[in-house]
């Protein structure tokens, strides 16, 4: 059985870490609106994270933490301090870890890959047909369907995606892609 009252105890302290910047920036009015937005938001998702819901229910609501901060047209990124928005980085991380906890929770694969076998800045690498190459914390996919084979070069390490695959943005030419640990084949040279 999974308890996730740690997990929840850091969300909830992010959360009113992240409330006390918007009190910081209490002046601006626009902002009093997106804070009644993410207070509305962050509290809903604590309360089914305490709940007995089920694990896709849980990944959902925390998913609705990263949608407040997802870059669109009107969205809180276009009216929000630089500040405020950098400001996000833990709160964002241990949203992600959550996530990863319910992924786990719920029954679906996860990884875990020595930082020896991390891909170097620099590295050339195909991707692999029929392989998933982007699996994002909203349930996004993308399988690697291409006809051509490409040569790209490792140009980021990104981090773990929800189940803890590392995952790197990759470049050909001018096209940059994120790509998953195991989708990617290394080429000598």
């Amino acid at each position: 059985m999974y308890h996730m009252k740690n997990e929840i105890d850091c969300l909830k302290s992010e959360v009113e870490r992240y409330i006390e910047k918007f009190d910081s920036h209490s002046d601006n009015d626009e902002l009093e609106s997106w804070k009644s937005v993410f207070i509305s938001t962050t509290s809903k998702c604590l309360a089914t994270l305490k709940s007995e819901t089920d694990w896709q229910s849980k990944i959902n609501s925390l998913v609705d933490i990263h949608y407040f901060f997802a870059p669109r047209m009107g969205s809180f990124v276009e009216s929000c301090p630089d500040g405020l928005f950098d400001a996000a980085t833990s709160l964002i991380s241990t949203c992600n870890d959550c996530l990863r906890y319910c992924w786990k929770a719920k029954g679906n694969k996860t990884y875990s890959i020595p930082k020896s076998e991390i891909l170097p800045i620099g590295q050339k690498v195909n991707l692999i047909q029929g392989e998933l190459m982007v699996l994002g914390f909203a349930g996004y996919q993308e399988v690697a369907d291409f006809v051509e084979l490409h040569t790209y070069e490792v140009i980021q390490f990104t981090g773990n995606d929800i189940s803890g695959m590392p995952t790197y943005n990759i470049k050909n030419k001018n096209t940059i892609r994120n790509a998953r640990h195991n989708s990617l084949i290394k080429i000598d040279t």
